[in-house]
């Protein structure tokens, strides 16, 4: 299988560094100029195995947040080019990681804060802020948002109201029916 034998055929030491996602990561952002969103996220798809193996055999502490740095020098030296006008080339590519269960939240949240010298992280933060934005208010599987608690509790609060009024009509005296 090539994933299990990439490490191999790389030379001696280049599998601690970024180099070698650079450069899968250089000709898929060339070869992604123009796609459509889900073609990009499709090959990042198709590329995990891959990607993760590299970053698996790294052995380099947050180095998930080094190959985000990469990306985004990588898409800076493209001109940080848009897909359409809702979405840039490295969003997508970011939307890909994380769907493939490359990278995961807070590495992307590391890479948002990292105080690093690669070149365009303003012009990429500002295309990434909607995804960005989308990481930090996602709910996490099986755990409900704070707007669908309070829903279901309004919703209890309502079903509550409405026992009440049914318990306030028994406490009410009956008057004995004369006849």
């Amino acid at each position: 299988d090539l994933v299990d034998e990439a490490p191999s055929l790389l030379p001696e030491g280049s599998i601690q560094t970024v180099g070698p996602i650079g450069l899968l990561f250089g000709r898929m952002l060339r070869h992604c100029h123009g796609k459509k969103d889900e073609e990009v996220v499709a090959l990042v798809q198709r590329l995990a195995p891959l990607l993760n193996c590299l970053i698996k055999q790294a052995q380099a502490h947050r180095f998930k947040v080094l190959v985000l740095c990469e990306l985004q020098r990588l898409a800076h030296g493209l001109g940080l080019p848009r897909l359409s006008p809702a979405t840039s080339l490295i969003e997508a590519v970011f939307d890909g990681l994380y769907c493939a269960e490359v990278i995961e939240e807070d590495y992307f949240q590391i890479w948002s804060i990292n105080d690093d010298d690669t070149p365009g992280k303003t012009d990429a933060m500002f295309q990434l802020s909607a995804f960005l934005d989308w990481l930090r208010d996602a709910k996490i599987e099986g755990e409900t948002s704070s707007e669908e608690e309070e829903d279901d509790d309004e919703d209890r609060d309502d079903d509550d109201e409405d026992e009440d009024d049914s318990d306030i009509e028994k406490n009410i005296p009956q008057r004995p029916i004369r006849r």
